[in-house]
């Protein structure tokens, strides 16, 4: 069974804290920010970017409707609908929190991946949900990690299995570049 402990952890790491950010933006984040070319997700891009920057309350408003918020409405769901607890490696583990910025699919919207520190985030990829997952074809998020927040990708993922074809399970430190 999950103690209240857990539970309290995890609904304190699905927020963020309402202050205002410095927003950096990684290489890849910015190449990828200039092929978007929906005018609405560009929108949202930019209006994240600015709640962010101003500490916005509506960053944790799941109440919104849905073209208006960045998270989901499932976001201070804890439990699966078979009992089991939910855990966010990713926010958890690695303080990398996604944004809702596109609507597609109910499953697979466009997200904004970004690393949080302290009064900094750095907007590390735009992806999908199934970008997540170590396991995901060229994943952006730890291809990013790797290639240019590498002392981040070492502290957290001394082992990421899947992201490199060349020795794809020897620690980030000692693969060839």
């Amino acid at each position: 069974m999950v103690g209240a402990f857990a539970v309290i952890q995890r609904y304190l790491r699905s927020q963020v804290i309402p202050f205002p950010y410095l927003v950096e933006k990684t290489k890849a984040f910015r190449i990828q920010e200039a092929t978007i070319q929906d005018p609405t997700v560009k929108a949202k891009l930019g209006e994240l970017i600015g709640c962010l920057q101003v500490g916005d309350k509506r960053l944790n408003d799941s109440s919104l409707n849905k073209h208006d918020r960045f998270i989901t409405k499932n976001n201070d769901g804890f439990f699966d609908s078979s009992g089991k607890f939910i855990a966010d490696f990713m926010a958890d583990g690695m303080h990398i929190r996604h944004f809702h910025i596109g609507y597609n699919k109910p499953t697979n919207d466009q997200l904004v991946y970004a690393l949080f520190n302290a009064n900094q985030i750095t907007l590390l990829a735009i992806g999908r949900h199934s970008d997540m997952y170590i396991e995901s074809k060229n994943n952006p998020i730890f291809s990013v990690l790797e290639s240019e927040l590498p002392t981040v990708a070492e502290a957290f993922c001394p082992v990421m299995k899947g992201v490199s074809a060349s020795h794809e399970n020897a620690p980030l430190s000692t693969r060839r570049q």
